[in-house]
């Protein structure tokens, strides 16, 4: 049995939340999904216990998008934007492999890789670039720019997972 002499909140910069110990759990003020980490007596004993409030609809910026591959944070659905009026897109490369797209203004877990090039661009008036996770060097998508436009990511859906 697990007894509780110590719990600390794992988000840095956020406060201890006040708990009353209570048979069949513990009780405290958050209006915020907390991670506590749970120690038994003498601190040989630990566990995690994510508290979720189900009836809560995550924020938009909580909605990571991770590398398929290697679980790093790519980007984030707040940096989810529309390019020609959609942000969603299916696209085919000169080799006549198809490839759907979603673009995002920055996805801080890629690196951009490769001579800058306006062959087969996709968007009118844009040069591209290969983006590859910072991590592991698996082809996410690409990074797009143009004069007088903002830049941004095309990143291939089926490559990413939400975390």
């Amino acid at each position: 049995m697990l007894s509780l002499s110590f719990i600390r909140h794992k988000k840095q910069g956020c406060n201890i939340h006040d708990f009353t110990p209570v048979t069949g759990g513990i009780q405290f003020d958050s209006s915020e999904d907390t991670s506590l980490l749970l120690r038994g007596e003498g601190g040989n004993e630990s566990a995690t216990l994510i508290i979720e409030r189900p009836h809560r609809k995550r924020s938009r910026k909580e909605q990571r998008l991770l590398c398929l591959l290697c679980r790093l944070e790519i980007t984030d659905e707040m940096q989810a934007l529309e390019v020609n009026s959609q942000h969603f897109h299916t696209f085919f490369n000169p080799a006549g492999l198809v490839f759907e797209i979603a673009c995002f203004a920055d996805a801080i877990g890629c690196r951009v890789e490769g001579v800058s090039s306006t062959h087969f661009s996709w968007f009118a008036g844009t040069n591209w670039q290969v983006a590859v996770c910072r991590n592991c060097q698996t082809h996410l998508g690409w990074f797009f720019q143009g004069q007088g436009m903002s830049s941004f990511y095309g990143l291939i859906r089926n490559r990413l997972i939400n975390g």
